[in-house]
């Protein structure tokens, strides 16, 4: 119950954060501050995807172990009322436990934050919330968390044992892949234009356009592409580690997938995010514009900050869930003699895979829809490239460093069998 705990302090954390930073823009009342109020809503949209992975997978591990042990109780005649009621207490408390944890950790890094710099001035005390707008937060992921446990609990109610026998087919359509593609194709044709009036308003359209319609794009082939990957490592596998995480990858790719798309959209964000603040500099060398250019560019790292840290606790959370999921799969293989570092490169394999065809895939996609801009940028200001790489590795590092993280689940499962 640790674990999704923690997912549930982070995701308030992470809503306070960004909620205090927009109402900081928004106490300005400067009419050229406009812009900054619109990079604000901007930058909150871009972390919407990241939030919403790390919300679902806080209340899937919390509710994974309890779907069996609700559908067993169901199937020996228990009511709908009792098997109702019991897990969404559990679900609300856990939620509001961990909502209240990061409440206490926002008041503690709150005061960092404020010393964050925009317009060449600390945001200071306008990023603290009042004690109302902290409320509603809390309650607002506490009815998250409480809303999803009920809509778990319809399949359990109504089929119990489907929910006991993982009867839940997926199907990954080609045609979305041939529709995506088609897409950025017209958005690679529109984009430069939009970024070709030497504006600041121009600049803001280019990272803007892009990231709203091409990350639709990504999610929506992003199960096909992991899929076909997956498909073709199968076929090619050497050694048993390659064959269980394509297993594994094919079991669910838009499990797969969703896993790592925070790790898109952040790669999405240091291509497109780079390129904008490069193009500020460029068509300002000084005054105002050199101002905007240095702030996108903190805009832009905090962006990718915060979103790493979704994504970490996201993956750990998400895959500890896994862990429990296929439990009889890791049984089955320490049972047959499987050492364990095999099982560790296979569950690594499985998430890693995906991760590398999420980042570079995404960070090719704003390359393509930026282009030629992208290649101005490389020759003027080369430090695009340099963030593109670091966002790549920072990516790929935490999402192992969580994976690492949950080691303890595999033993713990393997501990209590060996203990019956």
């Amino acid at each position: 119950m640790l674990l999704p705990v923690i997912a549930f302090a982070v995701t308030t954390l992470v809503i306070l954060v960004v909620y205090g930073g927009v109402a900081a823009f928004f106490s300005w009342t400067r009419p050229e501050d406009g812009i900054y109020q619109m990079l604000a809503v901007m930058a909150m949209a871009l972390l919407v995807a990241p939030l919403l992975t790390l919300s679902e997978s806080a209340v899937a591990l919390s509710a994974r172990s309890r779907s069996d042990r609700l559908a067993s109780v169901r199937l020996l005649g228990a009511s709908s009322r009792t098997v109702r009621r019991l897990p969404m207490i559990e679900a609300t408390l856990l939620a509001c436990v961990g909502a209240l944890i990061g409440v206490a950790v926002w008041l503690a890094v709150a005061p960092l934050v404020g010393l964050i710099q925009f317009r060449g001035a600390p945001l200071g005390a306008a990023v603290m919330l009042a004690p109302v707008q902290v409320a509603i937060v809390v309650l607002a992921v506490t009815a998250v968390a409480l809303g999803r446990s009920v809509t778990g609990l319809r399949r359990v109610l109504i089929t119990p044992l489907g929910v006991r026998t993982r009867q839940d087919a997926e199907h990954v359509r080609k045609w979305i892949v041939v529709i995506g593609l088609g897409a950025l194709v017209v958005l690679a044709q529109i984009v430069p234009a939009a970024g070709g009036t030497g504006s600041a308003w121009g600049v803001i359209a280019v990272i803007c356009i892009p990231f709203t319609l091409a990350m639709g794009v990504l999610r929506l082939t992003g199960p096909a592409i992991v899929g076909f990957v997956a498909r073709r490592q199968l076929r090619q596998a050497q050694d048993a580690a390659q064959l269980v995480a394509a297993r594994t990858v094919l079991e669910s790719p838009q499990a797969a997938w969703h896993r790592v798309a925070g790790v898109a959209m952040a790669s999405f964000v240091a291509v497109v995010g780079g390129v904008g603040f490069a193009l500020i500099e460029m068509a300002g060398p000084g005054g105002d514009e050199a101002v905007l250019a240095a702030d996108v560019r903190t805009g832009v790292f905090v962006v990718l900050a915060i979103s790493f840290v979704m994504v970490a606790c996201s993956v750990g959370v998400d895959e500890a869930g896994s862990v429990l999921d296929r439990k009889d799969l890791v049984l089955g293989l320490d049972r047959s003699g499987t050492p364990r570092a095999v099982m560790e490169r296979a569950r690594a394999r499985a998430v890693v895979v995906p991760l590398l065809i999420a980042s570079l895939g995404s960070a090719a996609v704003a390359g393509v829809m930026l282009f030629p801009l992208v290649g101005i940028v490389t020759i003027v200001q080369p430090l695009t490239l340099l963030t593109v790489a670091a966002t790549l590795v920072t990516g790929v590092l935490l999402v192992r460093g969580a994976l690492w993280a949950t080691r303890p689940v595999v033993r713990s499962v393997i501990r209590s069998v060996d203990r019956h």
